[in-house]
């Protein structure tokens, strides 16, 4: 049986004393050892109960199961039906069987057994039929009943004016009493003075079953006259709600979202033994609700106590108050009102490579000017904001004046002192109060790096950031507004010779105490309600520690503790931006990519492409000049800089050198270049805007309506063969990649014409010359997507997320 039901069933059989139970969940089945005990014991049963699943033990053990069925009574269940016909009992039996597991509860799993014990064992037992339990309710851990309405539940708790947390949980849980994660979450934010309305439901409805499913549940119990009742909810159902269906929910509700993760497959100390944390259930607990929108995937509980009872999860109480302190961290977040609010802005500090010059970089951002722009608009909406600066430039010059960064060859932490860059400065007994309350175990690893507190040489590398031996916290601060540059991931400060520090992705090497003390002070002594990481990207999401789930004794968690956690990232990254998401528990706001041009040809490039094309030429008549033109080619290639792409010493004959130039030379004139960064809020207009969204359409996916696969056909030849053809000639004497080149720039000029207010007759006429019929149809569809992927740019408010 699966490990939730088994719970119920041990419960129900301990009322039996007429019943001998044997029993063993999935979990078990993975152990050879237990597995084998477990099927010897089975040979001797009246009866056996199977259910079914698509767990490999099955295909393993099929002999087994199969040698079972054919000489002991077998009820084999399953939430697929067909499982039911492997049963060697009446097929009748096995339906009514189900009935009960489904239904589930410990009364249920009691006439279960009762049931098998009169109709397969045929003991004179009385049993009664599987009871109806409700489908979806709250359900309070004091309460004796289950509510069916929200007014009810809060008349009998009497929250009054607190802020509520919806929780939206497993049916299956409640019915069969595994709630054990549930109650002592309930306990943790009640503590905090925070209400919680317990939900109990089904992910998706069921008809058959009579369950609404959880989009239902979360309109009845959470949303009253379309106004949501709660501050944040949590979402521990691993399930979605059905795409779209539960994205629309969750932006009706308008509220944080977080899923909080149960491990069906590890124990409490399995999952802290670790170092990967979570592993195979992460689709279902992690992805899939990263898909709806979740955020801060922290694990919560595990199956089974240390004691090695795997049938019942078990909360990690330590996560359970990480969990609620982070609640209690976004719904003050939420309820405060925007002039009382503390914003601190993160700035990246890339190592030493880029040495001063990288302070706030961020891939295909410009990070300094967008933090202005993001305090213009704050200061808007009642932010304050002091003497902030308007622009960028002064802001980032600010910073390098004061020397509010890192220590390094030339700056010293006495200069940064001297110079106004020290926003704070922790002396050894306050770093303390916050080191001594962290796990032994990353407090041990380290004191082995970088030495006791608040730091130590160590290896011939100096203590980071110490100043009178107190840790120099750098930033600049304009009223209620902090914008620090991150702390290094750890160098050798001052003797630092330049070199790319090997730490910055090391798994194993901690950050040092300046690190850890940065974001302390943040969250302690500014009180930030709100930490803003910005640009791609940083270091804390990279920090030693699980790849999902973390657990105390991991850097992220120790750092970001209960911040909330916002992170302006590129779109163009997902796969780092889930490791940001899942370990260093941000919400992403995504940021768009800044326009990009043609490339086209330029310099040496240009005139390689002029001597090609007289070439071309005089091969068809003059011989001699095209045994010079040879020679001034084979010298342009080698001033071009591309003799490494030509490979001219390689080639069988010249044909062949001038098919690799002409190679060469279209991917250099049919490539894009970025014509700046983007700034956070700003959306392209004009010529950029027509650019940005021919960047997005000049793709041919090779199905339905190609706006360059339309424009090469009115221009007479095939796109997707001129594209694997760039460096042969064309029929009409050029190379297929200039053939190419000129497509881009009719499409271009497609795109500016339809964005301008041109209809496709107007369209097709002025660029081609034709008004025909047969392309009507495609280029109005051309069109459409043109002023949809405009109305999008224009609709997208960055600063507004």
């Amino acid at each position: 049986m699966w490990s939730g039901h088994l719970t119920a069933l041990r419960k129900a059989a301990q009322k039996l004393p007429f019943l001998e139970l044997v029993s063993a969940s999935p979990k078990a089945m993975q152990n050879p050892a237990q597995a084998a005990d477990f099927l010897a014991h089975l040979s001797i049963c009246d009866c056996v109960v199977l259910f079914h699943s698509t767990d490999a033990f099955w295909q393993t053990y099929e002999n087994e199961f199969n040698r079972i069925i054919s000489k002991v009574p077998t009820v084999v269940l399953g939430y697929d039906p067909t499982y039911f016909g492997l049963s060697s009992v009446d097929l009748g039996i096995a339906r009514e069987a189900f009935r009960y597991v489904s239904e589930g509860g410990a009364s249920n799993f009691e006439q279960l057994l009762r049931y098998l014990a009169a109709v397969v064992c045929e003991h004179d037992i009385a049993f009664t039929p599987p009871q109806r339990l409700p489908r979806e309710g709250i359900y309070h851990p004091d309460a004796d009943t289950v509510f069916a309405n929200t007014d009810t539940y809060l008349a009998w708790r009497r929250y009054g004016s607190v802020p509520l947390v919806g929780i939206l949980f497993s049916r299956f849980r409640w019915a069969n009493g595994n709630v054990a994660a549930e109650d002592a979450l309930v306990r943790a934010l009640e503590r905090r003075r925070l209400g919680c309305i317990p939900v109990f439901t089904s992910s998706v409805p069921d008809k058959d079953a009579g369950a609404k499913g959880a989009v239902w549940a979360s309109h009845h119990f959470l949303i009253k006259d379309a106004t949501p009742r709660v501050d944040l909810l949590l979402k521990l159902l691993a399930f979605p709600f059905g795409g779209d269906e539960g994205i629309r929910l969750f932006k009706e509700v308008g509220v944080p979202v977080l899923s909080p993760v149960f491990s069906s497959r590890k124990s409490i100390e399995e999952w802290e033994n670790d170092p990967d944390g979570l592993t195979s259930e992460v689709g279902w607990t992690v992805v899939m609700p990263e898909f709806e929108g979740c955020v801060e995937p922290l694990f919560l509980a595990g199956v089974g106590e240390r004691s090695g009872d795997e049938v019942a999860y078990s909360p990690s109480l330590e996560r359970v108050e990480r969990v609620a302190e982070r609640i209690e961290a976004w719904v003050r977040l939420r309820r405060k009102p925007p002039e009382k609010r503390r914003v601190a802005f993160i700035l990246h500090n890339n190592p030493c490579a880029g040495v001063e010059m990288s302070v706030g970089g961020g891939a295909g951002l410009d990070a300094p000017q967008s933090v202005a722009e993001i305090i213009k608009a704050m200061r808007k909406r009642g932010y304050v904001a002091g003497d902030a600066p308007e622009d960028g430039e002064t802001l980032i010059k600010t910073i390098m004046d004061r020397k509010a960064i890192s220590e390094f060859r030339w700056t010293s932490v006495e200069e940064i002192v001297e110079r106004g860059g020290a926003v704070a400065q922790m002396g050894l007994e306050e770093y303390m109060e916050w080191f001594v309350r962290q796990d032994e175990r990353l407090r041990g690893r380290v004191v082995e790096t970088w030495g006791n507190p608040p730091g130590e040489e160590k290896d011939g590398v100096p203590p980071a950031m110490l100043y009178q031996n107190r840790i120099v916290i750098t930033g600049v601060r304009y009223g209620n507004i902090l914008i620090c540059v991150q702390p290094k991931r750890g160098c050798a400060g001052a003797r630092c010779d330049g070199r790319v520090c090997r730490v910055l992705h090391d798994p194993d090497i901690p950050p040092p105490h300046q690190y850890f003390a940065t974001y302390y002070w943040i969250a302690r002594h500014f009180a930030a309600d709100v930490v803003v990481h910005v640009g791609t990207h940083g270091s804390l999401e990279f920090l030693p520690g699980k790849g999902v789930g973390l657990s105390a004794a991991c850097c992220p968690d120790a750092a970001i503790s209960t911040l909330p956690h916002l992170y302006i990232y590129n779109s163009d990254n997902p796969p780092e931006g889930i490791v940001a998401k899942r370990r260093s528990y941000a919400t992403l706001i995504d940021h768009m990519q800044s326009t990009s041009e043609q490339s086209g040809l330029y310099g040496s490039f240009l005139e390689l492409d002029r001597l090609l094309g007289e070439y071309e030429q005089a091969k068809k008549g003059d011989a001699a000049r095209a045994h010079t033109l040879q020679h001034l080619i084979l010298d342009a290639i080698k001033a071009a800089n591309i003799e490494g792409d030509v490979k001219p010493d390689r080639c069988a004959d010249f044909d062949q050198i001038v098919r690799r130039a002409h190679e060469t030379l279209a991917l250099i004139r049919n490539s894009r270049t970025q014509t700046g960064l983007h700034i956070f809020g700003r959306i392209p207009h004009g010529r950029k805007k027509a650019e940005f969204i021919f960047s997005i359409l000049r793709y041919d996916g090779g199905e339905g309506v190609s706006l360059c696969r339309a424009v090469a056909e009115l221009m007479g030849f095939d796109f997707a063969r001129a594209l694997q053809k760039e460096g042969e000639l064309a029929p009409s004497g050029e190379s297929f990649g200039q053939l190419v080149q000129r497509c881009y720039e009719k499409a271009f000029m497609v795109v500016e014409g339809f964005l301008a207010g041109q209809g496709v007759d107007d369209v097709l006429g002025k660029i081609f010359g034709v008004v025909d019929g047969r392309w009507v149809d495609v280029f109005a569809e051309i069109r459409r997507r043109v002023l949809d992927i405009s109305a999008r740019l224009e609709a997208s408010d960055e600063i507004g997320a």
